[in-house]
Formats: C-alpha cells, sequence, structure tokens
C-alpha cells in the first residue's frame, strides 16, 4: 500500500501529524545507542476516513525490525487497532522489558 495509503484515507490534519511522528520518531531513533534501535516501539493515535465519510480512530505501533548498515529503521511491523484515546496524536515510545516511556507533547514540542 505504501504512504499513498495515507494520503488517501487520513484527513488533512492528520497528515501534518504523521509527518511531525514520522520526524519526531525518527529523531528519536537517531539518538539512542545502535544497539538499542530495534527495543523501541512507537505508538500514536490518528484518524482515519470511512467510505461513508465519517472517521474512525486508530493506534498505529511500529516495531523496527531490520536496520540498515547506518542503524535506519529498513523494515518494521506495523500493528494497527481501534485507539482508547479521545484524539489524535499521544505519541508514545516505549522500551522493550523495561518500564519507561517517552512520550511527545505536540503543544510544546518537547519530549517528556
Amino acid at each position: 500500500m505504501g504512504y499513498d495509503f495515507y494520503f488517501k484515507h487520513v484527513p488533512e490534519n492528520d497528515l501534518k501529524l504523521l509527518l511531525t511522528i514520522n520526524t519526531v520518531g525518527f529523531d528519536f531513533y537517531e539518538s539512542i545507542e545502535l544497539s538499542e534501535r530495534k527495543k523501541h516501539i512507537i505508538s500514536y493515535d490518528f484518524h482515519l476516513k470511512q467510505s461513508d465519510g465519517r472517521s474512525i480512530l486508530i493506534n498505529q505501533k511500529l516495531t523496527p525490525l531490520f536496520l540498515t548498515e547506518d542503524g535506519k529503521i529498513w523494515k518494521a511491523l506495523y500493528v494497527v487497532s481501534l485507539s482508547s484515546a479521545s484524539s489524535a496524536g499521544n505519541i508514545r515510545i516505549y522500551k522493550e522489558g523495561e518500564n519507561k516511556m517517552f512520550s511527545y507533547n505536540l503543544k510544546d514540542s518537547r519530549r517528556t
């Protein structure tokens, strides 16, 4: 499906959100040790347009599976489910095996 799917099925405001998430996520992965990159999962919520014109809020989790030689995400597993949140965003990064969670505040444009 590729990126065309998002351009066809995501409302304009949430497309901008996805671009922010993409930047924030890849910046985060670049900031951590190469050996740690596949241990982090990024989770976020956004709307999908339905065929009847309404939209639903979904949660998407990205788990890196394979990295390039220079440590960039090459292949990842995406898990999509209905979101339990009430609005889009909710950007969180979890580390496997730890109780740590990083979140990204969209209003302040910073990681907490």
